[in-house]
């Protein structure tokens, strides 16, 4: 239509009638340090001299935030080390005190911190003046302690998590752990739990530059994140293989870290990795089942691959390994 309106010499001229949106940009102090979720090409880190983004490398945060900050009945399951249930920027978004299966209590506490830095980026509280902004905003966070002080804990531990986290309306549940290879119990716990109760399950395929690791692996009911840096390449470390579904930033994160293990200093830092990354994608899938309630894993899974940007299409076009 604006081609014709255009052919008529009574038409000055024509032009779309464009919609524009409030942007929507939270006010959290720390939040400029998130290249992740939207880098216009600051500089990572702390210390004078740090690398700067490339401008767009990023998840595309405050785009996402436009169409919805995503909603409380959705609880995002971090079975991890647990998580600092008093961080300033942690404890309005629990559900509840969670449960620990190291020590078999009812309070899932992080005494390592792998857990609460996962939930940090996942789940921060946004917009709320202070810290960081999570990825799903308004969704809240379920803590499951699976991993012990030294971050390893055993598959039965595992199982019994993923299963109490189901069991306790986790919708999204993050499995930010690996190793070489599952066992058939955590394989057939994972496709019950998106099989029959429609849980969206994310995983990272490890640090190491070699195969993806389980639970990644376990095609097709996992989604398997690989991570990527502030300039959109693939982080070094990132483990690879045809069962990776999409990439996210993890590399020089800021996140939540626990107050007691912060020796005074603020509770937040800098770390790198694919667990990382997929908390990114399990932030993500929280703000898809906001907007859409009614969508199936796998199609909550199709939304995240097909719809992700082909960052390395010059050397690999299309669906890779990376």
């Amino acid at each position: 239509m604006v081609e014709l309106f255009s052919r008529n010499p009574n038409v000055a001229y024509a032009q779309p009638n464009y919609v524009y949106r409030a942007q929507v940009t939270p006010n959290d102090s720390l939040f400029g340090y998130q290249y992740s979720l939207f880098n216009k090409g600051q500089q990572i880190g702390w210390v004078p001299g740090s690398p700067v983004g490339y401008p767009n490398a990023d998840i595309k945060a405050p785009q996402g935030w436009e169409e919805t900050t995503g909603s409380a009945d959705v609880v995002i399951g971090i079975v991890d080390t647990g998580i600092d249930l008093a961080h300033p920027d942690l404890k309005n978004k629990i559900s509840g005190t969670g449960r620990d299966f190291v020590n078999d209590d009812l309070v899932a506490a992080d005494d390592h911190g792998h857990g609460t830095m996962v939930a940090g980026i996942a789940g921060a509280e946004t917009d709320n003046g202070e810290g960081i902004a999570g990825v799903g905003w308004s969704c809240r966070l379920l803590p499951v302690k699976v991993l012990d002080a030294l971050g390893a804990g055993t598959e039965d531990r595992i199982i019994q998590g993923l299963s109490w986290a189901v069991e306790n309306g986790a919708k999204v549940i993050s499995l930010s752990f690996g190793a070489p290879t599952a066992g058939q119990a955590l394989k057939d716990a994972i496709k019950k739990a998106v099989e029959t109760s429609g849980v969206v399950v994310v995983a990272p395929s490890g640090n190491d530059n070699t195969a993806v690791y389980a639970p990644a692996s376990i095609d097709p009911h996992v989604l398997a994140v690989a991570a990527t840096d502030h300039n959109d390449a693939r982080w070094v470390n990132s483990n690879f293989g045809a069962e990776v579904d999409v990439a996210a930033p993890g590399f020089q994160i800021f996140t939540t870290y626990p107050i007691a293990l912060s020796s005074g200093a603020l509770p937040y830092r800098f770390q790198d990795g694919t667990s990382l990354a997929a908390a990114h994608v399990a932030g993500l899938a929280g703000l898809i089942l906001s907007l859409k309630p009614g969508l199936t894993p796998a199609e909550v899974m199709g939304v995240l691959r097909y719809s992700a940007d082909d960052v390395n299409a010059s050397l690999y076009r299309g669906k890779d390994e990376y």
